[in-house]
């Protein structure tokens, strides 16, 4: 693929994202391939199977939010199967709390799927949000 179709990939996924399209994401990563890393030393960091990752998606979308939580992209590059993003997230939860964060996220893209995400984040500001995963009874 052309360094301009996979950034046309990384557009697609932000338009998905903004639109809050969980499952329209999960359309956009491989099913042979695929992995998701959330780089950092919070509990939200960790490598994730795309069932995982769309799991997690679907769960910040259904955060109950005033404002939802949108990607405003700051740089977008490509070279060879990687796309860099940098972008800020925002978003406003129902209670009026402000939810802000700084990413970088490389895309691998190959055969016209995301075959693997990197994502660089303040994890401790997701982690410490309403954005954070529910609690589990599983010790």
């Amino acid at each position: 693929m052309s360094i301009d179709a996979n950034k046309q990939i990384v557009r697609e996924w932000v338009r998905r994202w903004n639109a809050g399209d969980a499952d329209g994401l999960g359309k956009l990563y491989s099913d042979k391939e695929f992995s998701w890393r959330i780089s950092g030393l919070s509990p939200v960091s960790k490598v994730y199977s795309k069932s995982e990752i769309v799991e997690l998606i679907r769960t910040t979308f259904a955060r109950p939010m005033s404002k939802p939580h949108l990607v405003e992209i700051r740089h977008l590059t490509a070279e060879d199967d990687r796309v860099s993003m940098e972008f800020i997230g925002r978003a406003e939860f129902a209670d009026g709390t402000q939810f802000v964060n700084y990413y970088h996220t490389l895309f691998f893209i190959r055969d016209s799927k995301i075959v693997k995400g990197r994502a660089y984040l303040d994890t401790w500001v997701a982690a410490g949000s309403q954005m954070r995963l529910p609690e589990t009874d599983d010790a």
